[in-house]
């Protein structure tokens, strides 16, 4: 091994072949010089540019997120401006009964039974319970209760107790409901 090297460095003293080995040296030395004086500030460079893309879409992000609160805001003030309207328009007794009859009637559904009690007032609002057995089909029923929700009271179902005749057709809907009607005090 050791022949073999020094056979191959004897051919550096031909002067072509040592001329041409130095100045191959020289250019890649050159060439590693400058890639060093280059490439290390475009790499800082890309880098800084990379860190402040990041920056740029945090805040685009944070952006939207602000902008989705505001349209949520927005929203949720709507819905609060619709329900102080249902809760401001005044719940009569007879209106409600004449409601209810309407909608079941409207829907294909029969009331059976009804009553209703107004309770004591709070905070400005005057609670009315309801408790109504109505009967019909699937379909009446599921119409009743999409009337239901689009009267112009704030109405809730408290309990609902189902039960069915023997070949599933008609149901039977025990259901209490609770209304709310004041203007309430924030």
């Amino acid at each position: 091994m050791r022949l073999y090297w020094h056979s191959a460095l004897r051919y550096l003293r031909v002067p072509v072949v040592g001329f041409g080995f130095l100045m191959c040296c020289f250019t890649s030395g050159a060439a590693v010089y400058s890639g060093l004086l280059v490439w290390a500030p475009a790499q800082q460079a890309f880098e800084h540019v990379r860190q402040d893309v990041v920056v740029a879409q945090s805040k685009i992000d944070s952006y939207r997120n602000r902008v989705d609160l505001a349209d949520g805001f927005g929203l949720l003030e709507e819905q609060t401006a619709g329900m102080m309207l249902r809760l401001s328009t005044p719940v009569d007794r007879a209106q409600m009964v004449l409601n209810l009859s309407e909608i079941a009637q409207a829907s294909g559904s029969s009331i059976i039974h009804g009553a209703n009690s107004f309770g004591e007032s709070r905070a400005g609002l005057t609670p009315v319970e309801q408790e109504l057995t109505i009967e019909g089909s699937y379909r009446s029923v599921r119409q009743f209760f999409s009337a239901l929700a689009g009267i112009e009271t704030f109405t809730l179902v408290r309990n609902l107790e189902m039960s069915a005749d023997r070949s599933g057709r008609q149901l039977r809907l025990k259901i209490s409901l609770f209304t709310l009607s004041g203007r309430p005090e924030l």
